[in-house]
């Protein structure tokens, strides 16, 4: 009887499932995305500016030889325009075959959440072109932070602009 009662209190136990999370600023907001695809964090190096790309691409930089396109991601997320501090950093995302960086204002911390923590989003800030990024709020105990869909940022960011060309090829081309 008493194996009875165990079993029955373990299967009606929810198993909660806790992940890591990196919180950082963008203006007066507060964000985060998961830890698993961040590949690194740099200070902001020098970034090389790059003709005919939509205006919240900020250019390319090296990172130890490769070269990464970098993201203004207040701007991408029509939050304005961003302003550099010392605290400024590039999060470099790695999701299957691209790596990106995203300036972002400051880093405030690392953290693990629940599931129960994060909430969706209301279909009022869905609605939004920008919202359609905010895949859930983060229930911390003073502040909300929107927690980011990466993937889909980087996605809706492909155009004309990320076709790859070999560099001769595309400098070959005839108008």
């Amino acid at each position: 009887m008493a194996e009875q009662v165990e079993n029955a209190k373990i299967g009606s136990f929810k198993q909660s499932t806790s992940k890591q999370y990196i919180c950082f600023i963008l203006g007066e907001t507060e964000f985060n995305a998961p830890i698993s695809l961040i590949q690194e964090i740099v200070e902001m190096p020098v970034i090389t500016l790059v003709p005919n790309v939509p205006p919240y691409v900020e250019g390319v930089m090296n990172l130890r030889g490769r070269v990464i396109p970098v993201i203004d991601l207040k701007k991408r997320l029509g939050l304005g325009e961003r302003t550099n501090s010392s605290d400024s950093r590039i999060i470099v995302f790695r999701i299957k075959d691209r790596t990106v960086g995203f300036i972002v204002n400051a880093i405030t911390q690392v953290l693990e959440l629940s599931d129960e923590q994060i909430e969706p989003p209301s279909d009022l800030l869905l609605s939004s072109n920008e919202g359609k990024f905010v895949i859930g709020i983060s229930k911390l105990e003073n502040r909300l932070p929107l927690l980011l869909d990466i993937p889909k940022i980087l996605e809706n960011s492909k155009s004309q602009y990320a076709e790859k060309k070999k560099p001769m090829q595309a400098a070959e081309e005839k108008p």
